[in-house]
């Protein structure tokens, strides 16, 4: 087990990001403690944050999987380009360019093809273990644009896009 540094919780050791904060267990304390802000009893790190330290990642593997789903994808986000990620702290754009460029802008980008709201915690929880982003949290709510599917049937095949879109793009 590896104990966070930030907040003192045990976590497994194949981990990366404690469980509990999100911050960073390996590496320059001093450097993850910039990405995180107290808040009550603990410290949250912010949904920009871990998008931004992810982007060349990201990019890499939209460069990679140019066929397949991160292809498509990558087609489809060039019309309306970005992923929308909102909480109750902040609102995130993962903007994607027709070239792959990737960047992460603080607010909201107009014409978003995909919004993923929900509580803070649950983006972090989300977001646990950045190279294995597969499960959004039931309290994450997942939109094309601004439509919500009605069914649930349209809703979980949505879900399940998504989750397979993420995991791939972060993996």
């Amino acid at each position: 087990m590896v104990k966070c540094k930030n907040c003192g919780s045990e976590n497994p050791d194949y981990s990366v990001y404690c469980g509990r904060c999100a911050a960073e267990l390996k590496g320059d304390p001093a450097e993850s403690a910039k990405e995180h802000r107290p808040q009550g009893s603990g410290s949250v790190t912010s949904i920009e944050s871990i998008l931004s330290r992810n982007l060349l990642r990201i990019e890499e593997n939209l460069a990679k999987k140019r066929g397949g789903a991160l292809g498509r994808l990558k087609k489809a986000l060039s019309r309306s380009n970005s992923i929308v990620f909102r909480s109750e702290r902040e609102t995130v754009t993962l903007s994607i360019d027709k070239e792959g460029q990737v960047k992460v802008i603080r607010g909201l980008s107009t014409g978003a093809a995909l919004e993923l709201e929900g509580r803070h915690d649950s983006f972090l929880t989300m977001f646990q273990d950045e190279r294995k982003v597969r499960t959004i949290p039931s309290s994450i709510s997942v939109r094309l644009g601004k439509r919500e599917p009605t069914d649930e049937l349209s809703q979980r095949i949505i879900r399940e896009i998504v989750e397979e879109m993420l995991y791939r793009l972060f993996q």
